[in-house]
């Protein structure tokens, strides 16, 4: 039996957890969804720390989207992560929200009330994506640590 929609975004999280862990990066989960799913954040000396809000896009598959309703939230991540559900063919991309933007401009693709979704696998959007893979998040998380 398939996995749920509700069930594919709590498994993408908590690989996006393992992954942030694994980098000593901390999470927190803001108890109102305005459009930030999780707040990753790093200790600073002394005693401050960074933080990035992070929106979460999972697929079981392939996906992609982008919504100007997130254009008000300063410095936003967004983390899309294909086949959650399987360990040897997932793959994360991390970028800022401007740079998914770019992309759908770059490609001249529609919107529809201020959304881009796009659920199928075209070597365009996978060569779009490409250079925001990321093997490690804290780089692109918090560039100056």
């Amino acid at each position: 039996m398939p996995y749920t929609d509700p069930q594919i975004e709590r498994i993408g999280t908590a690989c996006l957890l393992r992954l942030l862990y694994r980098e000593n990066i901390k999470a927190a989960f803001p108890d109102i969804d305005d459009g930030v799913d999780i707040i990753a954040y790093i200790d600073r000396e002394p005693g401050g720390f960074d933080a990035t809000p992070l929106q979460l896009k999972c697929y079981r598959e392939f996906g992609f989207l982008t919504d100007t309703k997130y254009m008000h939230i300063k410095g936003l991540k967004i983390a899309y992560i294909w086949h959650v559900d399987d360990h040897l063919k997932r793959r994360i991309f991390l970028m800022d929200y401007h740079q998914a933007e770019e992309i759908v401009n770059v490609n001249k693709w529609t919107r529809k009330n201020g959304r881009f979704v796009y659920t199928n696998y075209t070597t365009v959007l996978e060569k779009a994506l490409a250079p925001y893979e990321r093997p490690s998040l804290r780089p692109a998380l918090f560039p100056s640590s």
